[in-house]
């Protein structure tokens, strides 16, 4: 996996992030809300078979925010934490965001809300 950025954790098998305590959710985030500034948002994905897999978040107006991973190695479950930043690692503001996950298995997108 090639991390797009130093403050990332990527692909960190945990038991969070172990594929049988998804029970059917293949992507989760917590906290949410989060508070810019002060929380880092858990993003924990579980693929029922090994995919490359790309994990973006997006504003509610569908522009790239950031690119939280993005690997052509085959992955089937992790964790990836976001600081709220964008990528020119700058806080975001307040609002609506969606955590999209691509895989060979399909994409699944998530609703996170960032607080001030």
């Amino acid at each position: 996996v090639q991390p797009l950025d130093d403050e990332l954790v990527y692909g960190v098998p945990s038991d969070a992030g172990d594929a049988s305590a998804f029970a059917g959710d293949p992507l989760r985030i917590s906290p949410n809300p989060m508070a810019s500034g002060t929380d880092q948002a858990r993003i924990l994905y579980a693929l029922p078979t090994p995919s490359p897999l790309t994990l973006t978040v997006f504003d509610a107006s569908g522009r790239s925010v950031k690119t939280l991973l993005a690997s052509d190695a085959k992955q089937s479950n992790g964790v990836v934490e976001w600081d709220g930043r964008d990528g020119s690692h700058h806080p975001v503001p307040a609002g609506t965001y969606f955590v999209r996950m691509n895989s060979e298995d399909g994409v699944r997108t998530e609703k996170l809300l960032v607080i001030h």
